[in-house]
């Protein structure tokens, strides 16, 4: 599976919604996310054919153990270009936020990696 930035999106929300309400649904991922209801129903589905989620009688949404693993190893490089942008570069949190969101989908492993290199020898 070709993870795309909506798909990324889509997965780090659940991951998000289910840490902050335990039980979530598509509709809080459209709501989180600001998508269309058709796009964020073609996107989870596309992650419970590719059993990174589950989907109850309910609705209910939840992560398998593969979906987690990935969803945890976004949110880290999420938070690590996060703090590097406003520790290290000083930029400002709004401006750090909407950057992050764009280069955590197009960095490469080695450059994610010298970050994180960077601010462990920081003590950051």
């Amino acid at each position: 599976m070709e993870y795309t930035p909506s798909r990324e999106d889509y997965l780090i929300s659940i991951y998000l919604l289910i840490r902050e309400k335990k039980s979530v649904r598509s509709i809080d991922v459209v709501q989180m996310l600001g998508y269309s209801k058709p796009s964020v129903s073609n996107g989870i589905h596309l992650l419970i054919r590719n059993g990174l989620v589950v989907m109850d009688e309910q609705k209910f949404l939840r992560l398998t153990a593969k979906g987690e693993v990935k969803a945890k190893n976004i949110y880290k490089r999420y938070q690590t270009l996060l703090q590097f942008l406003e520790k290290v570069l000083n930029v400002s949190s709004q401006t750090a936020y909407q950057d992050t969101c764009r280069i955590e989908h197009v960095i490469s492993e080695e450059t994610l990696e010298k970050v994180q290199e960077y601010l462990h020898n920081h003590g950051l």
